[in-house]
């Protein structure tokens, strides 16, 4: 029984284990999408994929070495954010790109030998050495068990190209694409991972981003979005099946609206936050009041998130297991959403120095933090448009500790910054450009300090 590239049945499983080869395990992901509006199913996929962390963990264990690099870099979310901001102040053009089956297009063997990727593999002899391997081998799907005629269980050599989950192949994609992009003509970027820029003998720039198979391209605008279509071609050419979108109203995992008369562009992350409210909020929970569904806001939920302690479990104590999951589940849902949302910074900080051993209270509190920012789904950051005043953007950093943005901030850039003198000791950090924040971030002050001079010297380091 044969199955398709990029992998292939292969004989039984002691065939790998007799030369020293683990197999790893297969698991099934599944991709569910809500409508941010309703809540209801959009849009479900499953794979079957290689488990790349377990496998991890049985390579150290049968003496198996990595000696290349195989973790691949993405356009972090500061330079989403500032380019998205000169898309607004300049009135860019913007298109977006990516390779469907994107792993599947770089082939294993090729790729391999040419950027020297391989496996140091000790024999299963005593003093027989190293040998490198670049083969690796899977379990078949629980759900599709395949034997030979003699009943023994059957394993999966990946062969040809890359399989999803595999530890080295989103590197592998992201040279390929390195390679491909140079050869084109774009620059990278200096001192700015996945970001490239081409500029025409006319003056007119393109800036493309990449996070591994996803592209945006930002251009002058005028030409009919010249650079996102040449993007297209040249990845179509070289990996086919290209996604290709102009305008478009979703990156990153951010929605985007845009008002281009009014120079003005919106990031918010609507179907996220609905995702997550569905998840752990009573349904209709959108349309009701904190009051009617028993959760807190203002200066009740401040505080409650400031009295938060983590359970002491060394001295007796104890958490319930279903709290740290909610809990827990709630709080990385709110790091995410904080990207656009610099208004729950505190509270998923909050939120998060307890998630590994949360009181009772912390649920309550959490759900109220994430009800909160579903009745504020779709605010998010704008850039452009509100660009009147100084910037106050870091108020009452001892009850309150929260990031102002109501009055507007400078087109240019502007960093504040600031930290509380009270226990526990925090630092909070802003970086807007273009009326909109591009950074910002609540943390702890882990230092030792004396004074709050000493504090804010600190704080004002980390915005540096």
């Amino acid at each position: 029984m044969a199955m398709a590239s990029p992998a292939q049945v292969t004989g039984q499983e002691s065939v790998p284990r007799s030369r020293g080869m683990p197999i790893a395990p297969c698991v099934t992901t599944r991709v569910i999408k809500k409508l941010a509006d309703t809540g209801r199913l959009d849009k479900f996929s499953a794979r079957h994929a290689y488990d790349g962390y377990r496998a991890e963990a049985l390579d150290e264990a049968a003496g198996m070495v990595t000696p290349e690099a195989t973790s691949s870099s993405v356009t972090d979310n500061l330079t989403i954010n500032i380019v998205l901001g000169l898309t607004a102040l300049e009135d860019l053009d913007t298109s977006k790109a990516d390779i469907g089956g994107a792993y599947a297009k770089v082939n294993r063997e090729k790729e391999a030998g040419t950027r020297g990727y391989t496996q140091q593999v000790r024999e299963a002899a005593p003093g027989s050495g190293i040998r490198r391997e670049s083969r690796r081998y899977m379990k078949t799907p629980k759900t599709l068990p395949i034997v030979d005629e003699d009943g023994q269980r059957m394993c999966v050599e990946l062969g040809g190209s890359w399989l999803w989950g595999e530890k080295p192949s989103g590197r592998m994609l992201q040279d390929s694409v390195h390679e491909t992009l140079v050869r084109d003509g774009w620059q990278p970027a200096e001192e700015v991972p996945c970001m490239y820029v081409k500029e025409r003998p006319d003056g007119r720039i393109g800036v493309l981003l990449t996070i591994v198979d996803d592209f945006f391209v930002a251009e002058t605008k005028g030409a009919d979005h010249q650079f996102g279509r040449e993007v297209r071609a040249l990845l179509d050419a070289k990996y086919g099946d290209i996604k290709y979108e102009e305008e478009p109203t979703a990156f990153a995992g951010r929605a985007i609206r845009r008002d281009r008369s009014r120079g003005v562009l919106n990031v918010s992350m609507p179907s996220q936050i609905t995702n997550a409210a569905v998840e752990h909020l009573p349904e209709g929970a959108r349309d009701k009041s904190a009051k009617e569904l028993d959760l807190l806001t203002g200066t009740a939920l401040q505080k409650a998130l400031d009295a938060l302690e983590g359970q002491k479990t060394e001295a007796g104590g104890a958490y319930a297991k279903a709290d740290q999951r909610v809990v827990q589940s709630i709080t990385g849902s709110l790091k995410y959403i904080e990207q656009v949302m610099p208004q729950i910074s505190l509270a998923a900080h909050r939120l998060a120095c307890v998630a590994s051993a949360p009181p009772p209270e912390a649920v309550r509190a959490a759900k109220s933090v994430l009800h909160a920012a579903l009745r504020q789904r779709d605010i998010g950051i704008t850039y452009g448009g509100h660009l009147e005043g100084g910037a106050r953007m870091i108020q009452g950093m001892g009850i309150k500790a929260r990031f102002e943005l109501a009055k507007g901030a400078p087109p240019q850039f502007e960093g504040v910054a600031d930290a509380t003198w009270s226990k526990p000791l925090l630092y909070a950090v802003m970086l807007t450009f273009n009326g909109g924040s591009v950074l910002h971030t609540t943390k702890k002050i882990h230092s030792e300090v004396d004074s709050s001079s000493a504090a804010e010297a600190i704080a004002t380091a980390k915005l540096a």
